[in-house]
């Protein structure tokens, strides 16, 4: 499954948003309405607060050691799983995207203690290998935008 695919199947699951952010208003000290403010970009429009989902688990952002997978493919599914586990916990009906999910990676160099230490030993002579993870900042809830379920 491509990461266009996973997300496509995942829009399909929920009632979409595209709404970003939760719309701050300023009142006076009598409570009326003087202007709109900036969005509040932690929350979503219904009020609740985005969450962290990748392949290794929802707001495991500061996990100490997360997953990384060789294949995109794999990781993607583990983030799409990660999803649908989310959605049967929840129940939840509607999808706010706050980030869309994206694979992160980067390429490891394979050495050992003594060939770090080495200075004669070329760095692009090292195995290497590309680890990556999928992650998105969005939420699924059971609430609309206007704050109530349905």
């Amino acid at each position: 499954m491509t990461l266009a695919e996973a997300i496509s199947q995942v829009e399909a699951m929920f009632i979409m948003h595209d709404e970003i952010g939760l719309p701050q208003t300023y009142t006076n000290q009598d409570g009326v309405f003087v202007a709109d403010g900036p969005r509040d970009m932690m929350l979503a429009p219904c009020g609740e607060p985005y969450e962290i989902v990748s392949s290794f688990g929802v707001n495991e952002a500061l996990s100490t050691a997360p997953v990384m997978f060789a294949s995109q493919g794999l990781a993607v599914q583990w983030w799409f799983d990660e999803v649908q586990d989310w959605k049967r916990e929840t129940a939840a009906t509607h999808l706010y995207w706050r980030k869309k999910p994206e694979f992160v990676s980067a390429t490891y160099l394979l050495m050992d203690q003594g060939a770090a230490m080495r200075t004669d030993s070329p760095l692009a002579e090292l195995p290497q290998v590309d680890l990556g993870f999928v992650t998105a900042r969005m939420l699924i809830s059971k609430l609309g935008p206007d704050g109530r379920e349905g």
